[in-house]
């Protein structure tokens, strides 16, 4: 894809634009931009020639904050070192910046001396920003409310994404 000419690319609206067509675990979480594919001598894309994301952390939306208490430093740190990024804030959201259900199970498995005993897996996605997930982890009352609106948006666009692909591999194609 291409930004029109003399058009910056804008990394952020890209995502939010392919979330619109893909499902959530196929939007990359890292953009990088080329001037030239870099193809081999038979025209495919050279793929040992592309440049290796820089590990920063991916363009969001919310602008990063540092975390501010040790729960929050703890969390962060097993994030940064699931997710191979070298910073994480606490507003970022756990699937936004590359995190999937597999590496969720593994940043569940490390943040187990952190966890109430009864605490499951599924608390994780529920609270996927650091800050909501120290939240539940601090209160020694009833946790605060996920944002069910949010995953509710989400799981839309997913199953929108999956109808847009069935309805596309559908469609006959006419060659002229």
């Amino acid at each position: 894809m291409s930004p029109a000419q003399d058009q910056p690319l804008n990394a952020d609206r890209l995502r939010q634009e392919l979330k619109l067509l893909l499902p959530d675990y196929m939007v990359p979480s890292v953009i990088v931009p080329l001037t030239d594919m870099p193809l081999t001598s038979h025209g495919k894309v050279d793929r040992g020639a592309l440049p290796v994301p820089d590990q920063s952390r991916p363009d969001q939306d919310n602008h990063y904050t540092p975390p501010g208490n040790d729960i929050e430093h703890r969390i962060a740190a097993v994030w940064q070192d699931v997710l191979g990024l070298d910073k994480v804030g606490i507003r970022d959201n756990f699937f936004d910046i590359g995190g999937n259900s597999l590496l969720i199970l593994q940043a569940y498995k490390k943040l187990q001396p952190l966890l109430p005993n009864d605490c499951l897996v599924i608390e994780l996605f529920k609270y996927p920003t650091i800050s909501a997930l120290a939240a539940f982890l601090g209160s020694d009352t009833a946790p605060i409310q996920p944002d069910y609106a949010g995953i509710k948006d989400r799981a839309s666009r997913q199953k929108a994404a999956v109808g847009n692909q069935a309805r596309r591999r559908r469609t006959p194609q006419v060659k002229v």
